[in-house]
Order: structure tokens, then sequence, then C-alpha cells
């Protein structure tokens, strides 16, 4: 029988279910919500930003001004510029009565919106309303009472477009072409009277003026209202300009905000949000934080809890040589989605006649998860003069003040700077970066923009053979995880995850140190790309500190965004979580990096050609499977597990309680570790002793104890069976089968779980 000197220690049991667990035990199914993944942009959405009316579906987006409509065919990035069709009421004849005169200008007429209507009141006689619809804009012309004169019917409008057709009739609508390619579709009219009657009408386009007509015989015969009605929508096949997404979390309303670039072409890119719950039902309609004849990507967002609003910042590209890029930002409510004042953080100038040449590009944000301040921290790249940050005040009206302005380095060759979900309740966060071409370097400071440290280069090589790249960063204020792309040695296409545990120094001033520094995915002949980092807790136990962390793996012919949970070192401690197959990895945020403290949720979001989704993801699971097996006898006490032996379960252990140990000080437990059930036991009547692997002493006292065993972070464990049993010397109790002064306790059953 092998006994120990002392009591068991955490550290030894740990590193016994740690041998067993590397013989490869069975991986648990990933915890992953059924029904979370959903395509955003499918709705046809029409709301008002910045005063402006815009609707907008994956393959197409509209602007309703007071001077026309303005319809956008999604074309993709492979398009350089936008091909839009703006739509202007000219004239509306019956017959040869002039029901709406042409003007020499544009007509002018605010247009309201009802649900998803807009409509123009031209006067009493004339409605022009729009229905937003998935396929497109539904056009129609209300004429509530019998228009004067006699004749066809005939709304004329003047047409804007780079688009061409051929001039003539049509009876079942017309097309608008590039070279050739159908772009726009203009559907056939339809007259509608108020018996129900209908009655097919024709276009007629001349090049510039397009003409909706119905004939006299139904007119002049029709009981009004009388509704004309064409449907105007896209053609195309595009619609693949979802990228590059992001997401964080509000405590308030228990929801993310998801948001995403969408590419209209490349020089027109909308910046888009959408409120969902964990398991990605979505709550109330598409956000539009940035979509108009402007060119707005590379979004981030972040939340700021004290005014239970997300805040979003993205790069603007006017396109003016002189301007350069910018940084702009905006809140969103969590309880609304209403996007709040747009903001100017960063003002890029080409022209060193003007000034200091700069620009700002590469934005990411962190936010506030306490209830502190209503703080949050912006930073970007500048071509020109390094890596900088903007603390900014949100008040409670969402807009924004910038409060301190830092450098954080000033090389030029820095970029893409990354910075932490939140500052945690310590309000510190990390700002990483690529300090190109062979570097990565990290320097934290405070919500305040106090600097906690110097620059440090914490990866990379002055050779650059193995060059590092996209670095992400998380913590909760005390312990933080960068992580990062590695090209794989002897192979320039293959890349694998790294990650770093960083900690802020004790000054500012003292020596930069981490703990560990190693691969976290190394599949050979594999390209791993895109890593996103987000810090989780079990519960409000602050000293259980796990991240989970996400990357895009690409096969040949295929890929998928998975997922892993590590602990505060970096190591991984459950099983790889496929998120999403042939999808590109986005942002990843928890339930704590927005304020809450009670579970350990947390939501992927990812993007795939035309679409952007979201997964719902735990860090732990309800654990593995406890078993009683019974087989005590002797007055041996009852053992029972202090909840599932699972990761997440901070204070995991066995407890015996109710013993006769006849004034021993000294009991044994005997413990079987291996890969299922099985192990042998012994049986004689009631009684049924384990045969253990090993077995150690442990002091009891009024016939119990608890002994806390540490379950250890290492994926290979999980599944990994562990069986125990207390025997206990009692003189004084009845003999059992083996030795006539020990008695059983029953066998304990477990499995190592998430």
């Amino acid at each position: 029988m092998l006994r120990t000197d002392s009591l068991i220690s955490t550290t030894a049991l740990a590193a016994v279910t740690l041998v067993a667990g590397v013989l490869r035990a069975q991986d648990p199914q990933p915890n992953l919500p059924e029904g979370s993944i959903t395509d955003f942009m499918r709705p046809a959405v029409v709301n008002s930003t910045d005063g402006e009316l815009w609707a907008s579906q994956a393959r197409w987006k509209a602007q309703f001004a007071p001077d026309g409509v303005v319809f956008v065919p999604t074309l993709g990035p492979l398009a350089p510029r936008s091909l839009p069709v703006r739509f202007r009421l000219a004239e509306i004849l019956h017959g040869e009565r002039s029901v709406l005169p042409p003007t020499k200008n544009p007509r002018s007429v605010q247009p309201t919106l009802d649900g998803n209507t807009v409509r123009y009141v031209h006067d009493t006689d004339v409605v022009e309303t729009y229905e937003v619809i998935e396929d497109g804009i539904e056009q129609s012309f209300v004429f509530p009472t019998r228009l004067p004169g006699q004749g066809d019917l005939v709304v004329r409008l003047s047409l804007d477009t780079e688009l061409t057709a051929e001039v003539g009739h049509y009876d079942d609508g017309l097309t608008l072409h590039r070279d050739g390619e159908p772009l726009v579709g203009i559907g056939r009219v339809v007259g509608i009277d108020a018996r129900g009657r209908r009655c097919a009408g024709e276009l007629r386009w001349d090049g510039s003026q397009l003409e909706l007509v119905l004939p006299a015989a139904f007119v002049d015969t029709a009981r009004y209202p009388l509704v004309l009605d064409p449907l105007i929508g896209p053609l195309g096949r595009h619609g693949n300009g979802a990228i590059l997404s992001d997401v964080a979390y509000d405590v308030t309303w228990d929801l993310y905000l998801v948001v995403w670039q969408h590419t209209v072409s490349a020089s027109d890119r909308d910046v888009y949000g959408q409120r969902v719950r964990q398991n990605g039902t979505t709550v109330g309609t598409r956000v539009n934080i940035e979509n108009g004849v402007e060119d707005m990507y590379a979004a981030k967002v972040a939340n700021v809890n004290l005014r239970d609003m997300f805040y979003a910042v993205m790069e603007f590209d006017s396109h003016d040589p002189n301007d350069g890029k910018q940084i702009i930002g905006r809140a969103v409510t969590a309880a609304s989605g209403s996007s709040l004042r747009q903001f100017l953080l960063h003002a890029g100038n080409l022209v060193p006649s003007r000034g200091p040449l700069t620009e700002g590009i590469q934005p990411d944000v962190c936010g506030d998860r306490t209830l502190a301040d209503d703080a949050c921290m912006v930073v970007f790249a500048d071509p020109y003069n390094g890596i900088q940050s903007r603390e900014i005040s949100i008040d409670v009206n969402g807009d924004p003040t910038i409060v301190r302005s830092r450098q954080l380095t000033g090389f030029t060759a820095a970029r893409r700077p990354r910075t932490c979900n939140s500052g945690g309740d310590a309000r510190r966060l990390f700002v990483v970066w690529e300090e190109a071409p062979s570097y990565i370097a990290a320097r934290a400071l405070s919500l305040d923009s106090t600097f906690l440290s110097s620059v440090a280069l914490i990866a990379g090589n002055s050779s650059a053979t193995l060059p590092v790249g996209e670095p992400v960063v998380d913590g909760n204020g005390e312990n933080f995880l960068c992580v990062y792309r590695r090209q794989e040695p002897g192979n320039s296409s293959s890349t694998g995850i790294w990650t770093i545990d960083l900690r802020v120094p004790s000054s500012p001033g003292a020596v930069w140190a981490f703990t560990r520094q190693a691969e976290l995915e190394d599949t050979p002949n594999q390209r791993e790309e895109s890593p996103a980092v987000t810090f989780v807790q079990n519960g409000a136990n602050p000293s259980r500190r796990f991240f989970g962390v996400s990357w895009g793996e690409v096969f040949p012919g295929r890929g998928d965004v998975v997922a892993v949970l590590t602990n505060a070192r970096g190591e991984a401690c459950g099983p790889i979580d496929t998120l999403k197959p042939f999808c590109a990895n986005g942002g990843f945020a928890s339930t704590y990096t927005g304020g809450r403290n009670d579970d350990d949720r947390a939501m992927a979001a990812m993007w795939d050609g035309p679409f952007a989704f979201t997964q719902g993801w735990e860090a732990f699971g309800p654990g593995g499977p406890i078993v009683d097996l019974g087989g005590g006898c002797g007055q041996g006490g009852t053992l029972t597990a202090n909840g599932p032996m699972a990761l997440g379960n901070p204070d995991w252990g066995l407890r015996l309680t109710g013993a006769n140990n006849g004034g021993s000080t000294i009991s044994v437990l005997a413990i079987d570790v291996s890969l299922a059930p099985g192990a042998p036991i012994l049986a004689c009547n009631t009684c049924r002793a384990l045969l253990p692997t090993f077995t150690v002493d442990i002091p009891i006292a009024n016939g119990g104890t608890f002994v806390p065993i540490a379950v250890i972070c290492d994926p290979n464990a999980l599944g990994t069976t562990l069986r125990s049993q207390f025997w206990t010397l009692t003189p004084s109790a009845p003999p059992t089968c083996y030795w006539g002064s020990v008695a059983f306790s029953n066998i304990l059953e477990t499995t190592h779980g998430r």
C-alpha cells in the first residue's frame, strides 16, 4: 500500500489526473447553444440616422431624401465604386391635364417614416410611397380622389445614373445594365382601384426620363383611391460584403451588439449593428451605425456600463487626397438600438501647408465595465506619428468628449493596435500592436490615460525569420493574455496561434516580465489566423481567471472558426469548439467584459461572404457525471463530491461524513484513475472495496473530512474517470469481510468535465 507522509495536496491529485488524461480521454461535445447563427443582413430595414432615412438589405440600400430617392445595388469589393440610381418625380399628367406640374428644380418634400413605409405627400391629390421589402423598394403613387382630365395617367420620373437601358416601351419591366450586366430592375406597372380591379400598364424610357403609364380605359373608369405600383430592386447576385465583425455586451439589458462592415463597393462601405441575445435571437431591427455615401469600415465596439451604451469606432475615408483617413465614433443605446450623434475623434491632414501630417487608421476601443466612470479608450495607428490613444467620456445623451490624448509610441511603422474589451474592475488595460516587420509590442495604461509601463517588445525576433502579427489582448485589469499569429518554421504558408500572459509592472519603470509564451494551436500545414480573445470568469470568484480564444482555421478547400478555453497562462483547458464552418473570425466578448459577474457566457462575432453571424459560447459546461456506486459497510461513512469535477468549479473536492473512526485521526483515501468506468472492485456481502491506483493518508476528525482537489487545465484530461473511497480504522465497529478493523465508505465515481 502506497502512502504519503502528509495530507494530500491539490497539486498531487491534479498531477495524477493529468497523467491519466494525457493518455487521451474522450472529448465532450462543445457546450454551444442551438440555433444561434443568424443572417443579420437578410431582413430589409429602414430607419433614421443623423436625420436621414436609409433602407438597407444585403443586396441593396436606398436613401429617401427630400429631393428624391437613391437606390444603390450592392456590387461587392471588386467594384471600384457604387452605381446608384437617383429617382426624382418630375411631372404627373392625366391626359392633357397636369396633375403635378413640372418644375425647374427638383421637388423638395420631407419624407415621413411609418414602420417600413416611407411617404412623400406632394399635395392632397398625390402621395408617393415606398414599402421597404427584402426584394427592394415597392414604389407606389396613391391618388386619393378622381383626377381632373381624361386619358392615360403618366407619372414621369427623372433618372440620374451611369447604368443604361435601350430606349423604348416595356410591358414587363425595365432592366438597367452595366456593360451588359443587369444590376437594377424596375418592375412592371400595375394599377389597382378601390374595387380591387387590376390593370397592367407600361414603362417608357427615353434615356433620361422614365414614364409609368396606366391606360385611359382603366383610369377613367376606376373607383378611387387609385394606386400605381412598380417594384425597384437589385438584379445582380452580388451582396458578398460582410467583413470585419466585432461584438460587445451590456449587462443591464443582457444583450450583445454585433457590428460589421458591409461592402457595397470598394469605395462605399457601411457599418451596421444588431442587438442579439445569447442564443442568437435578434432584439429589435438592424442598426444603421454608418451607412450613406461616405466610406466607413474597420468597425470595433465596446460597452460603457454606466451609460448602458455601446461605443463604436471606425475608419472613415472621404477619398479626398488632402484629408487622409479619419477616426469616427458613434454611441448606440443598448435599450433601443438608437444610433446617436456621430463624432470625429481624429481628423486627417495630408497637406503640409495646413499643418502636421496625420491620419487615423485601424482603430479599436476599450470600454468600462464598472460604474465608476463613463470612460472608454480609443486607440489607432497614425502612419506619420505612431500609435495614439483618445480617452473618451460619454454623457447621458451619448455625446463624447475627448478628455485626454496620448502617444503610446512614436514609431511610425507601428500598426494595427488592439486593446482590451474592458479595463476590468481595476480599470487598467494593455494595448498591443505590430512593430513592423518582426515584433509585437505592448504598453499598459489605465482608463484615465496614466501610463503604467513603458513600451515592451513581447514577441518576434530581429531576423524576422518567423514573422508574427495580428495581436489581440484582453484581461480583467490584473491578468492579461495576448494572442497572436506566428509563421511556422519551414513553411511560409503555415501559421500557428501563440499566447503570452502579461502582467502590469509594479511601477512604470519596473522591468517588464511575463510567465509563459507558447504555441496554443500547432496543426501542421494549416493556416491559423485572425485570433480574438475575451476574459471570462467563473461566477463572482475572481481567482478563477480564464480566457476564451477564437481564431480562423484554413484548410485546403475549407475553413472553420474555432474557440478554446485557456487558463491565465494561455494553456488550453478544454477541447477546440467549432463555432462555424466556412467562416472568418471576428470579435469575441464575454458577459464579464460588459459588467456581469455571475456567469461565464460569451459571444463570438464572425463573417462569411455576404453574411455576419454570432455564435453563443460558454466557458464552463455542467461538468462530468457523478455516480454513487455504493458498497459502504462497517460504519465507513458517506462520501460525496462538492459539485461536479469540472473546469470552473474553484472549490471542487471530496467530503466524508458520518464515519465511525473509533478515535483514530487517520483514514486512507483510495483513488483509482482511468479512462473509462470499470475499475476492479472486490465485493463481499454488502461491502465493496476499490482496488486503487494509489492511496493517501488523510487526517479526519468527528467522523469526516474534506479533501480539496484541483481540476486541472488540460483538454486531454476531459473525460477521465476518478473513483474514490475512504478506508477507516474502526476497532469498535463490526468486522468487515476483509479486515476486521476497517470500514469502507461508498465508492464515488466522477468524470472530469467542462
